[in-house]
């Protein structure tokens, strides 16, 4: 698996590890459903977590896409989609890293979905 564009990477993992809890995370992204901490303004968002009110707003994330709040603090801070396949390969690398391997078969079903 080749990890995306690193300084992507970097800031990718930083959002996933800016969750309490790694589990909940893994178990979002089988779900392919988003999550945001809304404290720090880190986040990962799927194209189902979008409402109508987001889609009025002008919000669309194509498929096969997330979208990854990375605001360090800033409501305004920075956002940019990224492929799920590479999110999941971020997702893996982060429970590789943290010795989470009980983790890693629910999540490598999940990547053999998302290719």
């Amino acid at each position: 698996m080749q990890l995306p564009h690193i300084y992507r990477a970097t800031d990718i993992a930083h959002v996933i590890e800016s969750w309490s809890e790694l589990e909940a995370v893994v178990s979002y992204a089988v779900k392919r459903h988003g999550y945001t901490n809304t404290d720090s303004f880190f986040g990962v968002t799927y194209p189902s977590d979008l409402d109508d009110f987001d889609r009025v707003q002008g919000e669309h994330i194509p498929p096969g896409f997330v979208r990854i709040l990375n605001g360090y603090g800033d409501p305004n801070g920075e956002e940019f989609d990224i492929s799920e396949s590479d999110y999941l390969v971020v997702l893996r690398a982060v429970v590789e890293n943290q010795g989470r391997k009980e983790l890693i078969d629910e999540l490598e079903r999940c990547i053999s979905v998302a290719n």
